[in-house]
């Protein structure tokens, strides 16, 4: 899925990622990061994931493993 189709998912999902953020304990940055493919972390990508009420497969596929 494009960055900005999971940005848009969390937001009329009405989560922020500064709040995914807070939540999980690492950086806004951290959350961008993941979300854009700069970086990969698992922990943060099932944040994600779960923030977008979607599996880690449809959000990044192939990236991270089931």
């Amino acid at each position: 899925m494009h960055p900005e189709d999971i940005k848009a998912t969390l937001r009329k999902r009405g989560f922020r990622q500064a709040d995914i953020a807070r939540a999980l304990g690492v950086s806004k940055t951290a959350v961008n990061y993941v979300i854009v493919g700069k970086t990969q972390s698992a922990r943060v990508a099932h944040g994600v994931a779960a923030a977008a009420g979607l599996p880690v497969e449809a959000l990044w596929p192939g990236r991270y493993a089931p």
